[in-house]
């Protein structure tokens, strides 16, 4: 591992530009969520809501997972079926971007 000054600096970089790219997302999926509340509810959306929202429907996803391999399902099918609902659509983005199947811009305008 190579500690001199000048990769310790491309490193914290990285991490910088990650936080960044990531709170910006964050932001955006918030800003979003708020619009369409507002839209169909007539509420307001705060990030704590969103991160609780966030946690239950995990929670929920990871019951399902388990009453299904309690039910008899093979469980890797179960767990594949909780990784899909946990992970949803910014998996499937991802994996659609990453492959050259799909532009980054076509998610970001809502096409």
């Amino acid at each position: 591992m190579d500690l001199r000054p000048e990769n310790q600096r491309d490193a914290m970089s990285a991490q910088t530009t990650l936080a960044a790219a990531f709170a910006s997302s964050y932001q955006h999926e918030l800003d979003a969520l708020d619009r369409g509340a507002r839209t169909a509810l007539g509420i307001t959306v705060t990030p704590l809501m969103h991160r609780t929202t966030d946690l239950i429907w995990n929670v929920i996803a990871l019951a399902s997972t388990v009453w299904f391999v309690a039910a008899g399902v093979e469980p890797i099918y179960a767990l594949s079926f909780g990784a899909l609902l946990i992970a949803g659509e910014k998996a499937l983005e991802t994996y659609l971007i990453g492959i050259g199947i799909a532009e980054k811009e076509a998610f970001e305008s809502g096409e």
